[in-house]
């Protein structure tokens, strides 16, 4: 008798699973970071604007925040591209988790069918043999 490969599929595509789950949460976890890091740079835009614009600001704080804007401008620029792509690389890694659990799921429906088709088999055979045993003994009566 062939043994079947169900099983063994059943095992594969669990750790194809098991693998897109681990990369998700780590890609969630990057993209939690970058969200982290513009929230930062943000921050430091506003709190720099305010030192500046604040009434004990002097002439040489005002033209340090000018020198020094379009560096935390860039760094806000280069946080939130990364934040882009974190997201991006998130969704990405989503979609292979679910298409990694629909193959698993198609395998253990497809198992759970073939259980089903040998059981109806299997009670057909019985039927069959009971119906064959009855025959005789009405046949017997006759």
């Amino acid at each position: 008798m062939r043994r079947d490969p169900l099983p063994v599929v059943l095992r594969l595509r669990r750790t194809e699973m098991d693998s897109a789950r681990a990369e998700l949460l780590a890609a969630e976890a990057r993209a939690a970071e970058a969200k982290e890091a513009t929230l930062a740079a943000q921050l430091a835009i506003r709190r720099e604007m305010a030192a500046a614009c604040s009434a004990e600001a002097d002439d040489v704080s005002v033209e340090r925040f000018a020198v020094w804007l379009p560096v935390g401008r860039a760094a806000q620029t280069r946080a939130e591209a990364l934040w882009r792509r974190a997201e991006e690389d998130s969704l990405r890694a989503r979609t292979l988790f679910n298409l990694a659990r629909s193959a698993a799921e198609a395998v253990e429906t497809l198992m759970e069918e073939q259980r089903v088709a040998e059981v109806k088999a299997a009670l057909a055979k019985e039927q069959l043999v009971l119906d064959e045993v009855g025959g005789r003994a009405s046949r017997r009566m006759e």
